[in-house]
Parts: structure tokens; sequence; C-alpha cells
């Protein structure tokens, strides 16, 4: 809360000033505007960078009682964190629930794996069939001391945007 304080006194404060500024050198009118709201924009998210962000994501139980949640990925796929069953040490899995593979139609057509069917049907991406006896682990198994190690990368993501 002091931070939010402190940052809102800020930006009245560099606001005013910059906006002087820009007046007093004829520039006035938008520019100081989009100046202003430049200044505003970085004061906050600096002060505010730390502040705790709820979860949107909510937990719920499986069969056998682990906690588990579901959740979309930017691009709409279906995602998962849940609690491993090990006994010996604490770990999650976390990742894509289903690959949802995809073969080029060209090189489906070519393998024997897709009719030809003429126009815009054979271009593009097309679902590709794997076999119910293939196995495919789409989530990773991390431990503690494995997410310990990612989430000074993630932190600095959610911070700047860059890892």
């Amino acid at each position: 809360m002091k931070r939010i304080v402190i940052a809102l006194i800020l930006v009245v404060l560099v606001g005013g000033v910059v906006l002087g500024g820009l007046y007093a050198l004829g520039a006035g009118g938008m520019v100081s505007g989009w100046a202003s709201g430049v200044v505003m924009s970085f004061i906050a998210m600096y002060f505010m960078r730390d502040e705790k962000v709820k979860s949107n994501i909510e937990l719920n139980k499986t069969q056998r009682g682990f906690a588990t949640s579901k959740f979309e990925d930017h691009y709409g796929a279906q995602c998962s964190i849940q609690k491993s069953s090990l006994a010996c040490i604490d770990a999650i899995w976390l990742g894509v629930d289903d690959p949802d593979p995809k073969i080029m139609s060209s090189d489906a057509i070519r393998m024997g794996l897709k009719p030809r069917e003429g126009g815009e049907a054979d271009n593009g991406w097309t679902a590709f069939e794997i076999p119910k006896e293939v196995m495919i682990n789409t989530r990773m198994h991390l431990t503690q001391k494995d997410v310990k190690n990612l989430l000074p990368v993630l932190k600095k993501f959610t911070e700047t945007g860059e890892i």
C-alpha cells in the first residue's frame, strides 16, 4: 500500500513537471498527454512491480486427492498443473494436456496418410492421428528445486517481457 501512495504522489509531481515543461516549450496538446502518460506508466510499473497478484487459476482435487487445475495458454491449448503423486519428493506436473499433433497436408498426402482432395484442403496443416499404442508425455515433472531454478527467469519475464 505504501508503494502505491508513493507512486501516486510521484505521478502527480513528475506528471505536472513534464506537462509544465512541454507547455513552456510550446509542445502542449497531444505530445504532453502522451509524454505524461508514458512517465506515469513507468512510475506506476516501477513501484507496483512487487505487488501481490492474485491467480485466477482455481484449484480442484483429482480422484486420488491431489491438487490440480486446468487453464488455457495464449493460443487456447488446454493445460494443467497438478501435484505429483511421488511419495518421497514434492513435485508437480505442468504443461499441455493434449499435444494436438499436426502434419503438413502435402506431407500427409505424400506419405499416404491422407487422400488428395484438391484445392485448399491439400494445403496447410491437418490433424495427425497418433496410434493409441503410442504415449507422448506433454507435461513437465518438476521438483521444488526445478521450480526454484525457473522462478528467477519467470519473474524477470513478468517484469520485463524478456528472459
